[in-house]
């Protein structure tokens, strides 16, 4: 199915329109070019703070309730906002429906203007709608036809409710904003942690029985809640919407949430380590003393592989496993030369005299670290011999990446990308003999783009390959042949660029993807979305406006959310169809005129010949 992706706070419109608002008076004078003086500073945060809250209907960030229903909250003006539901399957001019304002729904649920803010909606079986509201005060059912609201039973909140989980892993690091409301339904306290991005238990306070805690968070980060007497009352993992996690008997294990300093032994640096890839393999791959060992999972008995392991040359992960069991491939490693540069901070904030810094930061010339594939055959009993996989088409490693194991097991495959990026191969060695093929290699006399347009797809069920390439010129999608890098079929073509894939629906054999320069009478750094036939290279452009695009996707994929808007188009966010791109229904437009009431000016767009006559230059 196809998915909206969250985007930084950088591509959001209603940001785009501020920070451009801001620099096209930096640009024109009205603020210092360069640098200037305190009170220059603070007049530019003055002027920041003057236009916090002054664009209105221009943040939609949908929620799809099912295929054909949404609904978000809009602001309407600095202190006021409202609540759409959007219905397909309601006649054209009854799809957009205002369900309440704030204060309306905060008087309904007799809760603090404060308190009525909505972080989730939901439907029930029978049509009335469940809020989830940001804070304490809980969850509501709230009947439309009465207009009456009863609060819903914390151990009993549906489809708030967050799972309970036999296992949480560390939080991650980045995420989008969102809540949990914990509610201990126990006759005891419980104390609150979570476990932070090293895996360390942090504590977050303690939770009296049958009160709540409200925790802002970001989704992926993991928590979990214990009685006094050890026993763990739940484990949650934040998600992209706010929910409720109840803490209860039910959800209780004595097994720690996180082992406690000193409950286990820590391997160092040389010792066994477990990756996912190993997990269910007899055998579990290990470091010692620079060397590549293997131990029995059942028996415990350990056996050494290889000999030539040094600190200058040490075996290490990832470790894969053939699909089969029966190969085994690892990395062999030189370092990198150590480089310590200095600076010096002339005026540290905490002391007088200034401060020397120094770091390892390697320069051109210097020696990156090589990295050589290893494999190993592995039989039933652990007996293992060594494969000779040579390093002639991986020659000059500035890296190495994506491992992987074709899906019959036959070769096992990676990225090589040379020093100096001006080479990238997609390199398979057989499990067989150890020998390397090249299947793709792109090649250029300038640079070949690894970081921003290296994209690959694998579809395992008919052994192709979606991948990027500036071969033409342009960067485009081709459909390859994964056996052999052979081109099927370009996906793409023509004087336009792909700016990335969003997702692919292997189901229906197309991808999603972000396309910039497609229209050639628009400014070709805006970003629009397509839809592209992987098997007749058919392409559907989804947006029209002139503008950047933001798209949200319905369950089924039949329809979404767009959201675009330029320097000087403050956002316009539609309903359309993905058959043809086909606008529904137009939903919010935007309005600026607190934000001109107070004297800002939208940025001048311009274009303009360049040098060769021929050449748009496009700027603000």
């Amino acid at each position: 199915m196809l998915s909206n992706q969250p985007r930084s706070a950088m591509h959001r419109p209603t940001t785009r329109i501020l920070l451009a608002s801001f620099c096209i008076l930096l640009c024109s004078g009205r603020l210092p070019a360069l640098q200037g003086s305190k009170a220059d500073y603070e007049r530019a945060a003055g002027l920041g703070r003057l236009h916090a809250g002054k664009m209105l209907r221009a943040d939609v960030r949908p929620t799809w309730l099912d295929a054909t229903r949404l609904w978000y909250q809009v602001r309407t003006g600095p202190v006021t906002s409202e609540f759409v539901l959007v219905d397909l399957a309601a006649p054209k001019d009854e799809r957009r429906q205002v369900l309440a304002t704030d204060a309306e729904l905060a008087q309904i649920l007799g809760v603090g203007r404060d308190q009525g803010r909505v972080a989730r909606l939901a439907v029930d079986a029978e049509g009335s709608l469940q809020l989830l509201l940001w804070g304490e005060a809980g969850a509501f059912a709230w009947n439309r036809a009465t207009g009456t609201a009863a609060p819903l039973d914390p151990a009993e909140v549906g489809a708030f409710q967050l799972e309970s989980r036999a296992r949480i892993r560390p939080s991650r690091q980045r995420g989008r904003p969102t809540g949990i409301l914990f509610v201990n339904t126990t006759e005891g306290p419980a104390q609150l942690f979570w476990l932070d991005t090293g895996g360390e238990r942090r504590d977050y306070g303690e939770i009296a029985a049958g009160g709540r805690k409200w925790q802002g968070t970001t989704d992926g980060h993991a928590f979990f809640a214990e009685a006094p007497d050890g026993t763990v009352l739940g484990r949650f993992v934040a998600e992209t919407e706010p929910g409720v996690a109840v803490l209860s008997w039910q959800a209780a294990t004595r097994e720690p949430a996180q082992p406690r300093e000193g409950s286990q032994p820590r391997e160092g640096r040389d010792g066994p380590r477990r990756t996912p890839e190993n997990d269910e393999a007899a055998f579990e791959p290990f470091v010692r003393d620079h060397d590549l060992w293997l131990r029995d999972r059942q028996s415990g008995t350990e056996q050494r592989l290889t000999t030539d392991g040094s600190e200058g040359n040490a075996y290490g992960g990832p470790f894969l496993w053939s699909p089969d069991g029966g190969r085994l491939a690892c990395l062999q490693t030189e370092p990198a030369q150590e480089h310590t540069v200095h600076f010096v901070e002339s005026a540290p904030r905490d002391q007088l005299q200034p401060k020397l810094h120094s770091f390892d930061y390697l320069k051109p010339g210097d020696v990156v670290a090589h990295q050589r594939v290893r494999m190993f055959a592995v039989g039933s009993g652990g007996a293992a011999r060594a494969l000779p996989v040579g390093d002639e088409l991986a020659p000059e490693p500035y890296n190495l990446s994506r491992f992987a194991w074709d899906p019959d097991g036959s070769h096992f495959t990676y990225l090589y990308n040379q020093r100096g990026h001006q080479i990238q191969r997609w390199i398979a060695v057989d499990a067989e003999s150890g020998a390397s093929t090249v299947r793709i290699e792109e090649r250029s006399e300038t640079f070949v783009d690894y970081a921003q347009k290296t994209w690959a797809y694998r579809l395992e069920a008919t052994d192709e390959l979606i991948w990027a390439s500036e071969r033409s010129g342009w960067n485009h999608l081709y459909l390859l042949d994964a056996g052999t890098g052979a081109v099927k079929r370009a996906l793409t073509s023509g004087e336009f660029v792909v700016r990335g894939i969003e997702q692919v629906d292997e189901a229906r054999r197309r991808a999603l993807i972000r396309i910039s320069g497609y229209h050639s009478d628009q400014d070709p750094y805006h970003v629009h979305w397509a839809l592209v036939g992987l098997d007749d290279a058919a392409m559907t452009v989804l947006t029209q406006g002139d503008g950047t695009h933001e798209v949200a996707w319905a369950p089924d994929g039949e329809h979404y959310v767009d959201t675009w808007s330029r320097v000087d188009q403050p956002p316009v966010t539609e309903l359309r169809r993905a058959a043809d791109g086909g606008l529904v229904a137009e939903l919010e437009r935007a309005d600026d005129s607190l934000l001109r009431a107070t004297g800002s000016e939208p940025p001048q767009r311009f274009v303009a010949k360049g040098r060769d006559g021929t050449t748009d230059i496009w700027g603000v």
